[in-house]
């Protein structure tokens, strides 16, 4: 007796729980990885736009870093960067924070 109970539970959990979880994860994001909060490495390339710097550092993987700041950096220059990793027209940048020279 109790061990129909038992299986009459789990198998009332499982209609109820599968669907749920599915339903849950249709609101999670997961495409918004923030797990870089900083990096380092050689500057590359600087490209600067009215309001806007890109800048390519060379290091183990290439990501263009995008600052909204005035930054007084130029090619060659060893550099440590804060922020953090977003999606812009389905590619990953790194949006800087804060740029300091080494």
């Amino acid at each position: 007796m109790k061990e129909k109970t038992l299986i009459i539970t789990a198998i009332i959990c499982i209609i109820i729980g599968l669907p749920s979880l599915f339903f849950a994860s249709q609101f999670v994001k997961a495409d918004d990885p923030r797990i870089l909060s900083s990096l380092s490495g050689k500057v590359v390339k600087i490209a600067e736009k009215d309001k806007i710097t890109i800048i390519d550092v060379e290091m183990d993987n290439a990501m263009p870093i995008v600052s909204f700041d005035k930054i007084k950096i130029k090619k060659g220059d060893r550099v440590e960067i804060k922020g953090e990793i977003a999606t812009y027209k389905g590619k990953l940048e790194f949006v800087a924070d804060k740029v300091e020279r080494k």
